[in-house]
């Protein structure tokens, strides 16, 4: 059986530590562009609901 010790955890906590700040300073947190996405989410919602009343109008005509 293997024992851990505090400080082999400490080292490895520690090279962990390194790998993240080294990956966070080479990706940066992007900014959102809440514009874009109202615009983007605008015109999918409007297409969604146009297909839908296309889908719909056959079975309405059915039922009138």
């Amino acid at each position: 059986m293997v024992l851990i010790r505090a400080k082999q955890v400490r080292a490895k906590v520690k090279i962990l530590k390194d790998i993240i700040k080294e990956y966070k300073e080479q990706n940066p947190k992007k900014d959102r562009d809440y514009l874009a996405y109202e615009k983007s989410f605008k015109k999918r919602l409007k297409y969604a609901i146009n297909e839908t009343i296309i889908a719909i109008k056959p079975a309405i005509g059915r039922l009138v």
